[in-house]
């Protein structure tokens, strides 16, 4: 579904890559801290004894206020500007590592790092970084979150290994301080960026009910509301498949490395398969924005997912470090790629008037699948003695989800007119 939205005027236009590089860095930010918060526990691990099950339940704590923070925050971006709730959550992650750095007990874990760090990262997450391009740029919104896509796993690239080589060199603390300060440096970039954008009138900056110079209506017409889109099998057709995309993700973030060790292939070849696989989600993400133009969202949502069941089905069959390498990078491409689809065609579907609300609840189904992936996998190991189980399943909920999603439909236009 190519876009169709009205032209931006030039001093619109002048706005875009600016919007997209602070789209980027939300992500880069948001994604490689999130990404990397196993490794900043180590040393806390280390110094204060305290135990693994103490901490990951700071951590089970951080991402459940992640996952529900979402649809609440989607509602608010549809009624409040964008800025002062981004700022909001970023300086929350700021101030969480700043008190951080000073940490002696463990409460302070489950204060700082948990609650905190949880409420913030919302902030700079998928669902603020798409809601700022899909509102700000529609005329362009597909090459536009294909590019700001890719910092979710840049981040993860570069902060990851960032982070371990500085607290080697200047201790846990001082890297606590240098993330709060990353935060406050995005904030600072977020308040410039956006403040020049609101002169020019981009709609990205103001709620949705705001004025919108070039805004995307839906496909059937005027904006849709939530209540009204719960309602119609379009959105559960695009939420059922999103959960199962989060259930074989953290399967796989989680168990791959442990797979990879089960057939005693030594820690690097599953470091690099990580890697690889980050690094061709970066190239997914980016095919996405020219193939949107060329065919159906709904088709490459759907073709996405068969991909994925191809590589679930080779893997048990593919033995050693090249077998690991080709599945990473068959994976890999397939990681990203579903959240600005999903975004992009929530958009297509229901236009932009309550978008916000509409992708925190999607996204919501996507981390609960998430949650769920892990311990179904580990559960399937402990019974089998193998991955096998864990892989086919996964390969049979791509299927499905590959099949529900060739089936969506623009909903009825009667739903257009009916009061939210």
């Amino acid at each position: 579904m190519p876009d169709s939205s009205v032209p931006p005027s030039p001093a619109q236009a002048r706005w875009d890559w600016p919007l997209i590089t602070v789209a980027f860095l939300l992500l880069f930010v948001g994604s490689g801290v999130r990404t990397s918060i196993g490794l900043l526990i180590v040393p806390l691990i280390q110094e204060f004894g305290w135990s693994r099950g103490a901490l990951s339940a700071a951590i089970s704590l951080q991402l459940l206020l992640y996952s529900v923070g979402h649809p609440l925050a989607g509602m608010t971006y549809d009624r409040y500007p964008l800025k002062p709730l981004v700022l909001v959550g970023l300086g929350l992650c700021a101030l969480a590592f700043f008190l951080a750095a000073g940490m002696q007990s463990l409460w302070q874990a489950y204060l700082l790092l948990g609650v905190m760090l949880g409420i913030g990262l919302v902030g700079p997450s998928p669902l603020t970084s798409s809601t700022l391009v899909l509102r700000g740029l529609p005329a362009r919104r597909d090459l536009a979150l294909s590019l700001s896509g890719t910092g979710v796993n840049s981040g993860q690239l570069v902060l990851g290994p960032l982070s371990t080589s500085l607290i080697l060199s200047v201790g846990w603390r001082s890297t606590y301080l240098f993330l709060g300060g990353l935060f406050v440096g995005m904030a600072a970039l977020v308040v410039a960026v956006l403040r020049g954008a609101r002169s020019a009138r981009v709609a990205a900056v103001g709620p949705a009910g705001g004025p919108e110079p070039h805004a995307a209506p839906g496909e059937g017409g005027a904006d849709v509301g939530m209540s009204q889109a719960v309602r119609h099998l379009p959105f559960w057709l695009m939420a059922v498949p999103y959960f199962f995309c989060g259930f074989a993700d953290n399967v796989i973030l989680v168990h791959l490395p442990l797979l990879a060790r089960d057939q005693g292939l030594p820690p690097m070849v599953a470091g690099a398969a990580v890697g690889l696989l980050g690094g061709a989600s970066i190239l997914g993400t980016l095919a996405m924005g020219p193939l949107a133009y060329v065919a159906s969202k709904k088709d490459l949502l759907a073709g996405t997912y068969l991909l994925r069941v191809v590589a679930f089905f080779l893997l048990p069959f593919m033995a050693g470090a090249t077998g690991v390498y080709l599945f990473a990078g068959l994976f890999g491409v397939t990681y990203f790629i579903t959240s600005p689809l999903v975004a992009s065609l929530t958009v297509d579907l229901y236009g932009s008037g309550s978008l916000g609300s509409m992708f925190g609840w999607l996204n919501l189904a996507h981390f609960l699948g998430g949650a769920l992936g892990p311990a179904a996998g580990a559960l399937l190991y402990q019974l089998q003695g193998s991955y096998v189980g864990t892989l086919l399943l996964c390969a049979a909920l791509s299927f499905v989800a590959a099949t529900v999603s060739a089936l969506i439909r623009r909903p009825p236009p009667s739903i257009s007119s009916a009061p939210s």
